[in-house]
């Protein structure tokens, strides 16, 4: 500890009393379980020890599911979708692309009476924040362009928003994301009732800097993410996760400090155990389902490397 907050350069408060109270405010912070007791913290494998080869979420092991994202903030699921479906999947996709492959290839707006497409920064666009992208009412294809501040993490990315209103069948194949007793699962396991949102579609395809490990936020959220091609290896860009860090909050405690010390984003995960750091190599058809308030990340892909994913964004269930 003392290591780590001599690098701090925290000036006007001497070493030693910035650990005395580093120590005092982590050692109390905890997370409890749904009955209230404290949550053990578990040494999961660097494997993945809980994947499940069900088809239908008529025949998920939807507890085990529940248990796996209380403890390790990841869960993966093979053979979620069949081949036939994920492979038609990911030629609708692709087709759509092709279509509009002329719009995409320079920063600019296009409106088209059934999508939009936002090519580039916000700055100049109509639609300037990721609200305004998730809340229209037609798909919007938007083309990254790094996340600002001279930085060029996820360049290249193509994000569709509301993917399912592409077409029919996109919306039939994907409404099991919605699934009422996965929404159970994912909300039980932080003890928070979660709604379906956002239904998106990542094409990465030579996006070799991405954004390092980090929280999306520190409210009850969770992904499920469908792999649409098969991710084999580190150079077609899975998606890695660190178990249990969702509920590690002295870990995200410290790398608030560190990131308000050095000027970087304000969930930007700086300090972790790389033994827990799982990319989570899978067949297309897997799914994997993650509570973005633990550290994760999409690998830097190597040229000539791809992934196709679809997203589903659940957050928690609003009154009434």
């Amino acid at each position: 500890m003392s290591a780590l907050i001599n690098q701090l350069n925290i000036s006007n408060l001497h070493v030693s009393d910035l650990e005395a109270i580093l120590y005092g405010f982590l050692n109390s912070l905890s997370i409890k379980d749904k009955n209230g007791a404290e949550l053990s913290p578990r040494q999961p494998s660097t494997q993945i020890t809980y994947r499940f080869s069900k088809r239908s979420t008529d025949t998920l092991p939807f507890r085990a599911i529940e248990e796996s994202l209380r403890h390790n903030g990841m869960a993966v699921v093979e053979g979620f979708l069949d081949e036939a479906l994920t492979e038609r999947a990911n030629m609708k996709i692709e087709a759509f692309l092709t279509k509009i492959r002329d719009d995409l290839k320079t920063e600019t707006f296009v409106e088209k009476d059934k999508f939009l497409v936002q090519n580039g920064s916000y700055d100049d666009k109509p639609l300037k924040t990721y609200q305004d992208l998730a809340s229209h009412h037609r798909p919007v294809v938007h083309v990254r362009n790094g996340l600002g501040a001279g930085l060029e993490d996820d360049k290249g990315m193509i994000d569709i928003f509301h993917v399912n209103r592409l077409n029919h069948f996109l919306e039939k194949t994907f409404s099991s994301l919605k699934d009422p007793f996965l929404l159970e699962a994912i909300g039980n396991g932080i003890n928070t009732p979660m709604s379906a949102y956002n239904l998106n579609a990542y094409i990465n395809k030579d996006v070799t800097r991405t954004r390092g490990f980090h929280l999306d936020n520190v409210e009850p959220t969770a992904k499920a993410f469908v792999y649409l091609t098969d991710v084999n290896c580190l150079e077609d860009g899975p998606f890695c996760y660190a178990l249990g860090s969702h509920a590690d909050l002295r870990l995200r405690a410290i790398n608030s400090m560190i990131s308000k010390a050095y000027g970087l984003r304000p969930f930007d995960i700086t300090v972790l155990d790389r033994a827990k750091i799982v990319p989570v190599l899978a067949p297309k058809g897997s799914l994997i389902i993650s509570y973005q308030f633990g550290a994760h990340r999409g690998a830097a892909q190597s040229e000539g490397h791809s992934r196709t994913a679809i997203v589903q964004t659940y957050a928690r269930k609003m009154a009434g």
